[in-house]
């Protein structure tokens, strides 16, 4: 569904005395429809940059990005993009938020109603429909954003980092629900993290990338059954196993940055 052939990113400095930096180098990755598969890597590796590059906001300096075998040169709108900020409008309720894109593509009150109410029920926001995100906890602003862009149905869910700002339970519930969420509609997602817990819970396949300019290092499978518990995925047998062999490869990228 997704592919990237050979693909380098470079990033021109606005001052001449700056070297060019080249964000991603001769990354080529595939991601099959309706797999869940996440980036981890060092700081600055380019895992934001090949979302960028997916959703459209950016064209590769180099190389072939595809959508469903198609090239993408413009605006990627089968891509549903989750941000690190919940970027919710502040003058909005939660229901006329998570409205917002099915009011954009002319979809009847009635029907984006529909839509709403079931998602909100979904996530645990029912009784909250009124409220404006100043209101709500940073949990409820963040179910409140996935669930907004999962309202219009994208057909590729890119997430960056949705959960790195919260608080250890708080992302564990989400983890729980994007899970639950994703068994149901198996939509495709790439998703970055630097957690490798969480990479290793939500993931079909974990790709583990370099440290500046970005390149992948490794595509680990993850052969945990689901439905999974990410409560208690350490429990796993597993689990340990994978962990060693993604640590192993982002702790010499780690260390290389020390260096």
């Amino acid at each position: 569904m997704i592919e990237l052939d050979n693909v380098f990113r470079l990033f021109l400095p606005k001052r001449r005395a700056v070297d060019v930096f080249v964000a991603l180098e001769d990354v080529s990755l595939r991601v099959a429809e309706g797999e869940f598969v996440s980036l981890v890597g060092p700081s600055g590796c380019g895992k934001s940059t090949i979302l960028n590059l997916i959703a459209g906001f950016l064209q590769p300096t180099e190389g072939t990005v595809r959508m469903r075998g198609q090239p993408v040169v413009t605006l990627n709108r089968a891509t549903g993009y989750v941000t690190q900020d919940d970027t919710l409008f502040p003058w909005r309720t939660t229901r006329a938020n998570v409205e917002f894109a099915l009011e954009v593509r002319g979809v009847a009150t009635a029907a984006r109603r529909d839509v709403v109410e079931r998602l909100l029920a979904q996530v645990g926001l029912q009784g909250f429909e009124n409220h404006y995100p100043h209101e709500l906890s940073g949990g409820m602003r963040k179910r409140a954003a996935i669930v907004r862009t999962l309202a219009y149905e994208p057909e590729i869910l890119l997430m960056d980092e949705p959960f790195g700002a919260l608080d250890a339970q708080t992302k564990l519930l989400l983890q729980d629900q994007l899970l639950r969420i994703w068994e149901e509609q198996r939509r495709t997602v790439l998703f970055v993290t630097h957690d490798l817990v969480e990479a290793i819970a939500l993931s079909d396949r974990v790709l583990v990338m370099s440290r500046a300019p970005g390149r992948i290092l490794a595509e680990i499978a993850v052969d945990i059954p689901r439905p999974r518990d990410v409560f208690h995925i350490h429990s796993n047998p597993a689990f340990p196993g994978l962990y060693e062999r993604v640590w192993e490869h982002l702790s010499k990228e780690l260390g290389a940055a020390r260096a």
